[in-house]
């Protein structure tokens, strides 16, 4: 099966990162990365400007779930399991799209 490009948000409280993640499903990114936020469609924060800078910077903001490399690959090896969006993403903040 063909892996698809999935939207998601990594939210770093005060700010976030947006990137594309290469998965199978929906639910391969759920249980690997249960703490970011994933878009069916594209909220209305996400702009062209933000889609450029992801196309414009693939080592940075894109990513196969199955290869992980650079910042995302550092992130999920130095996650704390104890983490507690990890542990809980039921509990993480409410997505506001503000524009």
């Amino acid at each position: 099966m063909k892996n698809k490009k999935f939207l998601v948000f990594r939210d770093l409280s005060t700010s976030g990162q947006w990137l594309y993640l290469y998965a199978r499903s929906k639910e391969d990114i759920e249980r690997r990365f249960p703490e970011f936020y994933l878009f069916d469609v594209p909220p209305k924060r996400f702009d062209a400007q933000a889609a450029q800078t992801i196309e414009n910077n693939p080592d940075i903001f894109i990513f196969d779930i199955d290869n992980l490399h650079g910042l995302l690959k550092d992130y999920v090896e130095n996650r704390q399991k104890d983490n507690y969006l990890y542990q809980h993403p039921d509990k993480k903040r409410p997505f506001v799209d503000e524009i």
